[in-house]
């Protein structure tokens, strides 16, 4: 991604942008957040994995778009939707696939690796279609002033994993909350 990029990510590695020990009250998971006047920052619990390599890369990805959104875009423009700003994480996570698939010789990790980055092509398609979805079924049904109680909301994602996932998988109850 260049010389420019590379330089963004290595201050955010070593100027304190990246959060990366467990404490107390501090949320699972990873994310990345900040705002104009601030440099971006990702939360998340390090564990010395590969998934953890893919998901800090992820979260690199929204931070430097951010970055770039907040030095290049006054305020009032630097909103973005959840899918564009998918495009950068994802970017990230596939050129750190590439780069590993090219590096690895063992056939297992290569393998294991390949399983990791299409379990991450049905997260990243898949769902966030289906979740598309389902954000238009409720603006949808908000417009024709319908009103959008938990139940309704609760219905409309069991069904919407139903006909995403198929009669085959047992879907409980349970998703729809």
């Amino acid at each position: 991604l260049g010389e420019e990029y590379a330089s963004i990510l290595k201050e955010g590695l070593e100027n304190r942008w990246v959060d990366i020990y467990e404490n107390k009250g501090k949320r699972s998971g990873a994310y990345s957040s900040g705002t104009y006047g601030t440099n971006p920052y990702i939360l998340m619990n390090w564990h010395d994995n590969v998934n953890n390599l893919f998901t800090l890369v992820h979260e690199f990805g929204h931070s430097v778009h951010s970055y770039y959104t907040r030095k290049y875009q006054p305020y009032p423009y630097g909103n973005y939707s959840i899918f564009v700003a998918e495009v950068a994480s994802t970017t990230n996570e596939a050129l750190l696939g590439e780069y590993m698939l090219n590096s690895l010789k063992d056939e297992k990790q290569r393998l294991y690796l390949l399983n990791h980055m299409l379990e991450g092509f049905r997260g990243t398609v898949f769902r966030q279609t289906m979740f598309a979805e389902f954000e238009h079924l409720i603006h949808t049904k908000a417009q024709e002033g319908e009103p959008l109680t938990p139940e309704l909301l609760n219905e409309l994602y069991y069904d919407l994993n139903k006909k995403y996932f198929g009669d085959n998988m047992v879907i409980d109850k349970e998703i729809s909350l």
